[in-house]
């Protein structure tokens, strides 16, 4: 059949006309260019909920980002290192002083999504306030000051220091903020009483503070205490060389003042504890015989091997290092001696009062909760006995040096007195690094 030329051109629009409207139909695929929708951020638990500095914590939940430098997260609002991320866990160090609070987690910078609280713990951190290895005399701020086998501490209200610097001679005043000044006492050795640099000492060793703000300090190589007022006057309290043998002090090293200001002293050659009244007018011997022991008792009955330091608990008892018998005696006032902590063996052994040992502790001091401190002065530590009886070691690695920091890696020398301020902190005398140590709870 052949088509007119008008009949091939309305057969071509028909053409024309259904290609148009197969291609306007709708189709049935998605687009392909949709977003995919977000996962929420949430906190689902915490590997552990409590622990100290530096720990590792990981956070499992949804929504994190595999990149670490996207997330943020935070202990008690505290920013903490990401160490490692996927998007459904993160791992993040717990910072120093982070306190108790919740974890928090923020992508991307987004608002913080909160979690879990998290139960910081208290580490403790050594640092040194003032003094450099190298002995010497100079006043100044921090490792700018020296001194010379400084050995016991007391502080003031005030939360200054003072310190028996026994090789200069001198009592040494350290402000908190680390600096030091010469508080009594010159570079030389003598018996003169007086002000300030007007006085003079041989060989201080203990020292001590009473309710009004009186100083006590034992001055070994004079063989007396000294009374030392606030304003910086020297009077001599005890005879010295011309006591009489009953009331002698032959190396009265550890002392210890009561609210009214009698002094509590022991003696490390005669192996006694005595009181000696505020005036320095009566002395007596509270318990030893002289002679090396360790008995418990009251009185002569009682016996020490070279006690070294002395310090009154809150509860008004005494503590008495005893250096060579390696433990640490209670004495009430009248005199009664019990053996309070330490096996009489030299150790350096964890534990409760009947199994912890020490090597050689030389001195003890008291916070406000009746935790007990003690120098280990053979082993190179700060241990710690708290009020139910358990002994830790606080401080040290063992070896002995000068490295500050975290307080299981931090190191002393010799260190010889303790004291602890209104706030808990500890300051250790190290004599063997001629420094002046801090340690605090962070």
């Amino acid at each position: 059949m052949i088509l007119s030329n008008f009949q091939k051109l309305a057969y071509m629009v028909c053409l024309v006309l259904c290609a148009t409207i197969c291609g306007c139909k709708k189709s049935d695929t998605a687009p392909t260019d949709k977003k995919p929708q977000s996962i929420p951020v949430v906190i689902t638990s915490l590997s552990v909920n409590d622990g100290p500095y530096n720990t590792a914590v990981e956070i499992t939940g949804t929504g994190f980002d595999a990149i670490a430098a996207n997330d943020e997260v935070f202990f008690n609002s505290k920013a903490a290192t990401i160490s490692s991320a996927t998007a459904t866990k993160l791992t993040a160090i717990v910072p120093l002083g982070a306190g108790t609070g919740k974890v928090s987690v923020s992508v991307k910078n987004g608002s913080p999504v909160l979690g879990p609280v998290f139960t910081y713990e208290l580490t403790a951190f050594v640092s040194t306030l003032a003094g450099q290895p190298a002995s010497g005399s100079a006043n100044g701020k921090g490792a700018a000051a020296s001194f010379y086998a400084p050995t016991h501490i007391a502080l003031d209200d005030a939360g200054n220091l003072y310190v028996t610097d026994m090789q200069n001679r001198q009592v040494r005043k350290i402000d908190p903020d680390g600096n030091v000044t010469t508080f009594v006492g010159k570079l030389r050795a003598g018996t003169e009483d007086g002000t300030g640099a007007g006085a003079s000492f041989y060989l201080p060793w203990g020292i001590t503070r009473d309710a009004l703000g009186n100083f006590y300090v034992s001055d070994i190589g004079n063989y007396n205490i000294r009374k030392i007022t606030p304003s910086g006057t020297v009077t001599t309290l005890t005879p010295g060389i011309a006591a009489p043998y009953a009331d002698f002090l032959m190396m009265p090293e550890g002392i210890a003042a009561d609210a009214t200001g009698n002094m509590y002293v022991v003696d490390y050659s005669t192996n006694l504890a005595r009181k000696i009244s505020v005036n320095g007018k009566t002395n007596v011997i509270l318990a030893g015989n002289r002679l090396s022991g360790s008995q418990d008792g009251t009185g002569a009955s009682a016996s020490f091997n070279r006690p070294c330091g002395i310090a009154f608990s809150p509860n008004g008892l005494l503590y008495i290092a005893d250096s060579y018998n390696n433990t640490i005696r209670q004495m009430n006032v009248v005199g009664t001696v019990l053996t309070w902590v330490g096996t009489g063996k030299a150790g350096s052994a964890d534990g409760s009062s009947s199994t912890a040992t020490f090597n050689h502790p030389a001195d003890v001091a008291f916070d406000k909760a009746r935790n007990m401190y003690i120098v280990d002065q053979g082993n190179n530590l700060i241990r710690k006995m708290t009020y139910d009886g358990v002994v830790s070691t606080l401080a040290g690695s063992g070896a002995p040096g000068s490295a500050d920091g975290p307080a299981k890696q931090a190191s002393f020398n010799n260190p010889t007195g303790i004291a602890v301020d209104a706030a808990g902190n500890l300051y250790i005398a190290d004599q063997g690094n001629n420094m002046i140590r801090k340690i605090t709870m962070q």
